[in-house]
Formats: structure tokens, sequence, C-alpha cells
């Protein structure tokens, strides 16, 4: 099973950021990762009407390019936009593997061992840690809220 798999499953198109949410729209999350996987971190010329042979098209097959180029470039040949990693980055990788061991049953030595994090980043994460930072996060809804009242 690919890493874009594994995420889609957990991953909504909402979560995913920019670009990627865009081309999750069109063709769903399981394809916008494949892209993530391919150019994440980086710009990419997305054609409008991609061929069998462009990048795009080896990526997620000549249909699903179509829809994207489609939708990124409309009445235009092409785009280039930069393409953000996403949940297919480093960290983001590491983290997935941290609770994919910890739901396995893994011990935290081991879980440090695979993954080179801290014995307290293992405890963390088996504490119910997301990966974000729930102070920062819930300033931002709490903004938001007052913004929209």
């Amino acid at each position: 099973m690919t890493l874009s798999k594994i995420a889609a499953a957990t991953i909504s198109h909402t979560e995913l950021p920019g670009t990627l949410a865009e081309i999750a729209e069109v063709v769903g999350v399981e394809t916008a990762l494949k892209v993530a996987e391919t150019v994440g971190g980086r710009r990419a010329y997305f054609a409008a009407n991609p061929r069998p042979d462009n990048w795009l098209a080896v990526a997620v097959g000549l249909e699903a390019a179509k829809a994207i180029g489609s939708h990124l470039a409309p009445g235009k040949s092409g785009i280039e936009l930069e393409v953000p990693l996403g949940p297919m980055g480093a960290r983001a990788r590491k983290w997935r593997l941290i609770h994919e061991m910890i739901a396995a049953g893994a011990t935290k030595s081991e879980i440090v061992r695979v993954t080179g994090v801290h014995p307290k980043t293992v405890q963390r994460h088996r504490n119910g840690h997301t990966g974000y930072n729930a102070k920062v996060s819930k300033q931002r809804e709490e903004q938001v809220d007052k913004d929209e009242s």
C-alpha cells in the first residue's frame, strides 16, 4: 500500500493546503497526495490539456491529469503553481509512522529506535498529540469566531 493510499484514508480535502486542496476537490485526496509525492515542495507546470507523456499524466493517469489541468488553468494553456508538501512532508510521514506503531502495540523504545524521535515525542503522541499546537489553534478559532460576530 502506498503512502498516498494510507494518508488518503485518514485525510479530508479540507485538511490539505492550497493547490493540493483544489486538486483533491476535483479528483480526490489520494490523487492529490500522488501529486504531492511527485512534485510537493516545488513549483510545477500544470498543462490545461496534458498529453499522455506529461509528468502529471504519468503520475495520476491521463483522465485525472486532464481534470486537474482544466480546473487549475481554465481558458489558458497551463499554469505554474507552488505545490505544497502537505502530508507527504518528512515530519508528517514520521508522525504517521509513530501513530501506526502505537496502534500496532509497539513499545516506546521500539518507536524511538525506528523513527529517531525523542521518547517524550512518542509519549506526546500516545497522549493524543496531533501535530498541531493546540494553544495556537484555539487562538485562531477564537479570532475567527470574533471576526464572524
